[in-house]
């Protein structure tokens, strides 16, 4: 890459003074940004020939990129022993406020790649327990490090369970919602493979109506409910309704401005909590299942009303809707081993993600990057592992 400054007979300009910046043949700016910490400018060009990316199967490709690092007093390229000048790589040791955390820092070059990371290592002090951190040294904004994350997060949490803490039971929210009913609310709506019904709140009873449907498409105006069944209760309908333990697989239901769905929280969470428990679904029912868990949402009732448990051990975990079946950490720990008995291990490809697969018979006998998801088996179950969403490796039981 050139720098290209201005002249008496041509006027250069980008947003970051009198210049352009004219990369190499058949490359491309992909990013630039000044660094907060130097004031210096970051370029970072990728090689546009895609004769020269590198197939990596389900996790992309890797394009090949090269940085530079612009001192935008004299308009130089720097080289990195240039550039070092004007950062400390030294290891830095620093304390939280009540010395119950340790943070060690250094800043690393990586020649091979032409790039800087900060490396941090977390250590609680009255467990031993560390955590440790690799990132990018170069941005355009202040850097959070390890310690004020970790502080940051705590305090976050601390702030999340006194909101949780206030918030309301499910029978208690129940109750406010049983309360707030008004002659002829509307319940909810549901339907099969030819009628849809409604629940209505009429004389103090719940009425279930029920229309035909004439059309797939289902236009609400047009629907003609009649009477087809009453209930003393909320309870007794949700006795009727759930006989069929399949019912949120046979009926869908639908949301209407003026419907009051969330009346049936009380019933419908603790009944996907017993099948989250046994793991008594498939993932296609999952995608159902959710469907009801929006509809009865509600930021009132505490988040924990939903429950979930490791698919291996049983023990109770984190709710988590997009992964229903993973394991817990420590199951996470144990043997793994692949079809053919190899002892394997699971990790992300680096910074940016991606799943590696490494096997082992007493050494290393294969490390592979290609696949996007990858079967193993703990203690005789099978599993599947994949890449997180934001990072980080997930363990599904397969089944």
């Amino acid at each position: 890459m050139k720098i290209i400054k201005s002249n008496l007979f041509r006027h250069r300009q980008c947003k970051y003074g009198n210049f352009e910046l004219q990369t190499d043949k058949n490359w491309s700016i992909s990013y630039s940004f000044i660094d907060f910490e130097s004031g210096l400018l970051i370029v970072s060009t990728n090689d546009d020939n895609e004769n020269h990316w590198e197939n990596l199967g389900y996790n992309g490709k890797r394009i090949p990129s090269k940085q530079y690092v612009i001192d935008l007093n004299n308009l130089k390229i720097l080289s990195a022993k240039e550039w070092s000048k004007f950062f400390n790589y030294e290891s830095k040791i620093s304390y939280s406020s009540d010395n119950k955390l340790k943070l060690t820092t250094q800043r690393i070059h990586h020649p091979e790649d032409n790039i800087d990371t900060i490396q941090e290592k977390l250590e609680i002090i009255e467990s031993g327990h560390i955590s440790t951190s690799e990132s990018f040294a170069f941005s355009d904004q202040k850097r959070e490090n390890l310690l004020q994350q970790t502080i940051r997060r705590i305090e976050e949490n601390q702030e999340k369970k006194r909101q949780l803490e206030s918030k309301l039971t499910l029978d208690e929210f129940y109750s406010k919602e049983l309360n707030s009913l008004n002659e002829k609310d509307i319940i909810f709506n549901y339907i099969n493979n030819d009628s849809c019904y409604q629940l209505s709140f009429i004389a103090n009873e719940f009425i279930l109506s029920k229309s035909k449907l004439k059309t797939e498409k289902i236009e609400y105006e047009q629907l003609e409910f009649k009477f087809y069944k009453d209930f003393k209760n909320i309870e007794d309908f949700w006795d009727y309704f759930s006989k069929n333990n399949k019912w949120f697989i046979d009926y869908s239901t639908f949301f209407l401005s003026n419907n009051k769905p969330h009346l049936l929280a009380k019933f419908i969470i603790p009944f996907f909590n017993q099948l989250r428990k046994n793991h008594l679904f498939t993932f296609e029912e999952y995608n159902k299942i959710n469907q009801w868990q929006n509809i009865i949402w509600n930021d009132e009732y505490k988040a924990t009303e939903n429950k979930q448990w490791c698919s291996l051990c049983k023990k109770e975990v984190d709710y988590s809707p997009r992964y229903p079946k993973y394991i817990c950490n420590e199951c996470s720990l144990k043997d793994k081993f692949d079809i053919n008995g190899n002892l394997v291990e699971f990790s992300n490809l680096g910074i940016s993600g991606g799943l590696k697969i490494t096997r082992y018979k007493n050494q290393i006998i294969e490390e592979d990057d290609s696949q996007f998801m990858c079967d193993c088996t703990i203690e005789n179950k099978l599993f599947f592992v994949h890449e997180a969403r934001f990072g980080g490796i997930v363990i599904q039981l397969k089944s």
